[in-house]
């Protein structure tokens, strides 16, 4: 059963006898979403669901996205195209994957 409490003496929640600090929403400009890269992207998704997901699923989470869309990292969100995001599902589909 899940089990939710809020300590007013911190800025953490405790859920299930594990301390873990609530998401924090930030204001970004539109020049600083521009400069955005896909990596960041990826680290802010993984901070987002740390309050809401098991560790092994966050740890799933990094690991797909930091190891099978290292083409995609250091481009900015609004470079990246489909043939980008294709590229990487065919190599994907064409490497042969462990049973």
């Amino acid at each position: 059963m899940l089990q939710v409490t809020v300590m007013r003496s911190g800025k953490f929640l405790n859920i299930n006898d594990r301390l873990i600090e609530p998401k924090q929403i930030y204001e970004v400009n539109e020049d600083e979403s521009n400069q955005e890269t896909f990596l960041d992207k990826v680290e802010q998704f993984i901070r987002s669901k740390e309050i809401s997901a098991r560790p092994l699923t966050i740890q799933n989470y990094s690991t797909s996205l930091n190891t099978y869309s290292k083409p995609l990292h250091y481009k900015q969100l609004d470079a990246i195209i489909a043939n980008d995001v294709q590229l990487i599902i065919n190599n994907l589909i064409t490497k042969e994957l462990p049973l």
